[in-house]
């Protein structure tokens, strides 16, 4: 899951990126080639433009030569008339005639004419710069550099005399590609904006791809989570996220339905807690919680199956919210029972606590939907509950085909048991003595009795969860309970008939208890046939 959440987060980032760097590689590669076939043919073609100058301004000299037939008055006819001088190649190109040997014959127009030698036009230096490559390679057309990059050429006229003389033009090589730069801009600027355009487009795009791959990522966390609830369908124009999005949702339906089957809650702690489903356990301190329905079994043979299992299930439904909503983790469903523990997967502080409420809100509950069911003529369900804080062995048990999540050990047999007990004193919710010491400080607790549960041979005192405060006590309980523990120290001592007046007098106080009847009885029993060896304790396989 956290893989595809970094392909959604990243798609984006990596499609922008390989469609920038093909683009900028494309242009920067067919700029680089235009620029260099382009500047070299625009140097080609203008040397052309220059040899063709030079050849116009030779051509000129040998026409005048022929007229003149004297060299001297040549150079006076041809500075007199302008024939080189009106003779352009570039805007700031320049044409001259040298001799060979640096003799300045006719200098630029912006030159004075009273210069002997190339080598005085000092406010031009690249022109006798060019003539020193020239004179020095005899190339008749190259490119130097002075502040700038310049063309040059020279072409030779020889005389009958012997004597050569060279019509130079030098220009700067900015003359002829200013115009090609301009374009080279423009080009980049509209490159540019295609370039943005182009990331516009494909951002877009892989939205497109990004979104519905963000959706998958939060409904695969949903499911990571064993969060099924939602059940709206992602789509994409793009068939391979589309196959990704139905393959997703056609496993939710899957797994909400597998979902029926295994405590959600259940699954996500162990999700949370990292634990691997492999056989196996540890001991660990646990408060485990028993529940079930007095007289569930004539309530069923009463009620038609079809009646009944909607009836059940709205009863289950509302004591596993309660129980999930106070951190307890929902063991299994045992016939119209539930067994449930507080402490693993995942440790919680004050275990006992928490199950208790648990308890006494389920109570609360029960009663409110016993008026709704009344209501509905529909047969009540008035559940016991058991509660014991001890070590217990859990994790998953079964077999390599087939794991069960649960808890195991004396721990879970005592809080079976508690649960049992309530039949005896007609009481809801019986703890055991581990439960009493953890809470006492938290809930309206009374002792009941102390006995000897089946199949364990030592004796403990066992208590009535009664209510969370005081305030919700209908009688005077602590008057009731210093009678009752009055009466239990007699009763305990074998002084039966001290026992029975202090229980009677609890009646007085709480008419409607169930638990002192049951202790004037045994009264009564034992003053007609004395226990042999009588230790206080009640032993759970006895009769009331």
């Amino acid at each position: 899951m956290a893989n595809l959440k970094k392909i959604a987060v990243t798609l984006r980032f990596s499609i922008l990126t390989i469609f920038v760097s093909l683009f900028i590689f494309s242009m920067l590669t067919l700029i680089y080639m235009t620029h260099i076939r382009f500047a070299e043919s625009i140097i080609q073609l203008s040397f052309n433009l220059m040899k063709q100058a030079s050849t116009t301004a030779a051509h000129e000299i040998n026409d005048e030569l022929k007229i003149t037939k004297n060299k001297s008055q040549l150079t006076e006819r041809l500075v007199k008339l302008r024939i080189i001088q009106d003779i352009t190649v570039s805007p700031h190109g320049v044409l001259f005639v040298v001799a060979d040997n640096g003799k300045l014959i006719i200098p630029p127009p912006t030159a004075p004419m009273n210069l002997s030698t190339i080598r005085e036009l000092t406010s031009t230096p690249w022109l006798y710069q060019s003539f020193d490559i020239h004179h020095q390679t005899k190339q008749r057309k190259f490119i130097f550099t002075n502040t700038q990059k310049y063309l040059a050429t020279y072409q030779t006229l020889t005389f009958p005399d012997g004597e050569n003389w060279l019509v130079g033009i030098v220009a700067p090589l900015s003359d002829f590609t200013s115009e090609f730069e301009h374009t080279r801009l423009l080009a980049l600027l509209v490159n540019s904006i295609i370039l943005f355009l182009g990331v516009f487009i494909v951002s877009v795009l892989t939205s497109r791809v990004v979104r519905p791959l963000k959706r998958i990522t939060r409904e695969i966390r949903r499911i990571r989570n064993f969060d099924l609830a939602h059940d709206k369908r992602i789509s994409s124009h793009i068939k391979e996220v589309s196959y990704i999005a139905d393959a997703l949702y056609s496993m939710k339906k899957g797994l909400r339905t597998f979902q029926k089957y295994v405590p959600a809650t259940l699954v996500r702690q162990l999700i949370e807690t990292g634990e691997d489903a492999r056989i196996g356990g540890i001991k660990k301190p646990l408060a485990i919680l028993f529940s079930d329905i007095r007289n569930f079994t004539a309530i069923a043979e009463r009620m038609d199956p079809e009646e009944l299992t909607p009836h059940l299930c709205e009863y289950f439904d509302a004591l596993s919210c309660i129980i999930t909503l106070n951190q307890g983790t929902i063991d299994k469903y045992i016939g119209d029972g539930i067994m449930a523990f507080w402490g693993a997967p995942q440790s919680i502080e004050r275990p006992a606590f928490y199950a208790a409420k648990a308890a006494l809100d389920c109570l609360a509950e029960c009663k409110k939907l016993s008026k709704q069911w009344h209501a509905e003529k529909k047969p009540l369900f008035y559940t016991r509950f058991g509660i014991h804080l001890g070590e217990a062995i859990v994790g998953n048990f079964g077999s390599t085909e087939r794991l069960n999540y649960t808890a195991m050990g004396d721990a879970i047999n005592i809080a079976n048991r508690l649960e049992g007990i309530n039949k005896i004193y007609g009481t809801p919710i019986i703890v055991s003595h581990t439960i009493y010491e953890a809470i006492k400080e938290d809930f309206i607790l009374r002792m009941v009795d102390r006995v000897t549960l089946k199949g364990k041979n030592e004796a403990s005192y066992i208590y009535e969860l009664v209510a969370k405060n005081i305030s919700a006590v209908h009688y005077d309980f602590y008057k009731y309970n210093q009678l009752y523990t009055s009466g239990f120290a007699a009763y305990q001592t074998g002084q039966w008939d001290e026992a029975i007046r202090f229980f009677t007098e609890c009646l007085l106080v709480y008419p409607t208890d169930t638990v002192a009847p049951i202790l004037i009885k045994r009264c009564l029993l034992f003053k007609q046939n004395s226990p042999v060896e009588w230790t206080g304790e009640w032993r759970e396989c006895e009769h009331p």
